[in-house]
């Protein structure tokens, strides 16, 4: 349990760093100690993974209900942070710019999974690539958990991963899979927030592996030709969990940005603020 009124006067602005589908805050533990010396690292489980497990899985709740600890918790802060977010997590990351857009200094989204930009485009080529993860979602349903996770592994990750995965990691993904099919279902209902996305100043930058499946090549392009201020670049040798496969090259670039960003933006440091609960 971590109070808001507990973090560190520190020069550099907070980063917040958001995990995806079947992961748990602690896919950022490396990023956190290569710069946790520098600023404060918030990594908090989403609802239903973790230590998280409100909402229960498979109860259904909303997009903007799952990101709700994270808006209360910036909206406890007196200055604004940087979001870094992977996967489903970028779905997250802009419902807190949609609710809160002062409270996010920038955005670093790795791969985001946001069907709704594939169904605004609405070309051909956009909605047939929606289908696919529509279908995807439709296996997670259907299916039994080992299945459904196996088909979601190997969709995103390309082969046939998942046979290489130990029986103790398939088990536990396998019990992830409601939670899965929950984030899937709430990115889909979930509408594209166009308006507050345009409306958006602060710099954003939107990263796809070199690896990347179709599907997460074109939303990654998508969301940087919505975003005003924003610049977009490919991470060679890398897939859809570049940033558990490659942490290092990863947290570098992350950090690169961060340094970027605050040069090109005016300071904001960290004045009188609440001292309201979050878990993180």
């Amino acid at each position: 349990m971590l109070k808001a009124g507990d973090l560190r006067l520190v020069t550099n602005a907070p980063l917040l760093a958001i995990h995806g589908s079947a992961a748990t805050g602690r896919q950022w533990d490396s990023l956190r100690d290569q710069i946790g010396e520098a600023r404060a690292v918030l990594a908090p489980d989403l609802p239903g993974y973790g230590d998280n497990l409100n909402p229960l899985p498979g109860k259904q709740v909303g997009l903007g209900a799952r990101a709700q600890p994270l808006v209360d918790l910036l909206a406890s802060l007196s200055y604004p942070v940087h979001v870094v977010a992977h996967s489903f997590g970028a779905a997250i990351a802009l419902e807190l710019v949609r609710t809160l857009p002062g409270a996010v200094r920038s955005l670093w989204l790795y791969e985001p999974v946001v069907p709704s930009l594939l169904q605004t485009a609405g070309t051909e080529r956009d909605l047939a690539l929606r289908s696919d993860l529509a279908c995807l979602a439709d296996m997670l349903d259907r299916a039994n958990a080992g299945v459904a996770m196996a088909a979601f592994i190997d969709f995103w990750h390309g082969g046939a991963c998942w046979q290489h995965l130990s029986a103790s990691r398939q088990a536990l993904l396998a019990m992830q899979a409601n939670v899965v099919l929950q984030d899937f279902r709430e990115a889909f209902a979930h509408p594209l927030p166009g308006t507050a996305l345009r409306r958006f100043s602060a710099p954003a930058h939107i990263v796809a592996g070199g690896d990347a499946t179709v599907h997460a090549t074109r939303m990654a392009a998508l969301l940087a030709e919505l975003l005003p201020n924003s610049s977009r670049s490919s991470m060679a040798g890398m897939g859809h969990m570049g940033p558990c496969t490659h942490p290092e090259t990863v947290n570098a670039a992350i950090r690169a940005w961060l340094d970027h960003a605050e040069n090109h933006q005016p300071q904001t440091l960290p004045v009188e603020h609440s001292p309201a609960s979050v878990n993180v």
